[in-house]
């Protein structure tokens, strides 16, 4: 398998086809971290402070609420509403008849009608980025809908599910199955079934949420690749409360004896294996020296760059951790386009590619006319193999 990537020119003003891109006296360069997927820059703590600060401004700035309105006049004016077109002229005035009622109080507490909840619905989408709706029936039986604002997205505080990200539980194909929402005081959490739910957000944020469950499962299922079978013995065995800096000094020693090329090195740890040698550069006075960052993150040492990650399976054979050269796993990714047909069946077909990884997720959405249902999927065709065996090194616990 042979894979291809471009690179960048590393000189900044020389070969950038964007002025936007060049660096000068006279245009400022924001000091933000390099692009990486949206779920890596949207925790859950991030996600609330963005909605916190935006709805200060709505509620503070003349300005923001001047746009809000102008949108919310332009945007839904006198409201969406069905036109019934069957050959029954009577049923579709009836019909008509039936939803204008319905929409002069739609909502479940009967205080907003349906133009109401549109624009509640939009106010939503620019300010918080997303909102729910859930489907549901008052005490008499009639249909009704209940708005659930974003920041209650949340997973139930006693969770122990791998499957439950940020309030959203995902079967094994990637597709949300519950939705978990804080009532009240936020001391109470309510299950409810994806089927039940309307997720509306801008498809664009795809990366933050929905396929962020979707890529990790695309990244273990590379990781179990990482055997003493494929690998080889392991370079390191060592429990967590031993590894320290001089584990790494000497992995690099032996690295130079199996003449890996100096760069790109890199090493991924559990968090208590990462924790531990964060302990002993601290114990050694060496934050300062060791360009510790203000999130704790470890610099490049000894040329590895370092990364976390807690999932990484054991492949029963107690793997904690590894070293590793680009060549160790070849990966290739090939986005499916769907055949014209069934793009034409679709409401929604894009593509979402993480600029660190190269990871590629499709997203397709349509509508079931039968069940009167939404539905999406999230998807990623892919394939890996083993590269150069000599190109990885397992660190194992005892």
């Amino acid at each position: 398998m042979m894979l291809r990537r471009k690179i960048a020119n590393m000189f900044y003003g020389i070969g950038h086809a964007f002025e936007s891109a060049k660096v000068s006296l006279s245009r400022g360069n924001p000091n933000t971290l390099n692009p990486t997927d949206a779920s890596a820059e949207l925790p859950s703590y991030t996600r609330s402070e963005l909605v916190r600060k935006a709805r200060y401004l709505e509620k503070n700035s003349g300005h923001i609420r001047g746009i809000l309105r102008d949108l919310k006049v332009y945007g839904i004016g006198k409201g969406i509403y069905p036109n019934a077109k069957s050959d029954n002229h009577a049923w579709n005035k009836q019909a008509e008849d039936f939803f204008f009622k319905w929409s002069r109080h739609c909502d479940i507490t009967n205080r907003f009608s349906w133009r109401e909840c549109q624009s509640m619905i939009l106010r939503s989408l620019i300010v918080d980025g997303e909102i729910f709706v859930i489907k549901t029936f008052d005490s008499f039986g009639v249909p009704k809908i209940q708005l659930i604002e974003s920041h209650r997205l949340m997973s139930p505080s006693a969770c122990d599910s791998e499957r439950i990200v940020d309030g959203m539980e995902f079967d094994k194909f990637g597709r949300v199955k519950n939705y978990y929402f804080v009532v009240g005081d936020n001391s109470q959490t309510i299950k409810v079934p994806a089927n039940a739910v309307l997720h509306i957000f801008a498809p664009e944020q795809l990366g933050r949420l929905k396929g962020a469950k979707l890529a990790e499962d695309v990244l273990l299922d590379i990781l179990s690749a990482i055997t003493k079978a494929n690998f080889g013995e392991a370079i390191l065995t060592r429990n967590a409360t031993d590894f320290d800096t001089d584990d790494i000094i000497d992995l690099e020693t032996k690295i130079d004896e199996f003449e890996w090329p100096d760069s790109p090195r890199g090493m991924l740890l559990k968090s208590s294996y990462m924790a531990n040698v964060k302990k002993d550069i601290k114990t050694s006075g060496g934050l300062a020296n060791f360009g510790f960052s203000a999130l704790g993150e470890l610099p490049n040492l000894l040329g590895f760059s370092f990364s976390k990650f807690n999932r990484l399976p054991h492949n029963n054979e107690k793997l904690q951790g590894f070293v590793v050269y680009p060549s160790a796993i070849m990966v290739a990714l090939a986005p499916i386009q769907p055949t014209a047909n069934v793009m034409k069946q679709l409401s929604t077909y894009t593509t979402y590619t993480d600029p660190q990884t190269g990871l590629t997720l499709e997203y397709r959405a349509w509508g079931d006319a039968d069940t009167d249902a939404s539905k999406e999927i999230i998807e990623c065709n892919y394939g890996f193999g083993v590269g150069e065996s000599k190109a990885l090194k397992r660190i194992v616990s005892e």
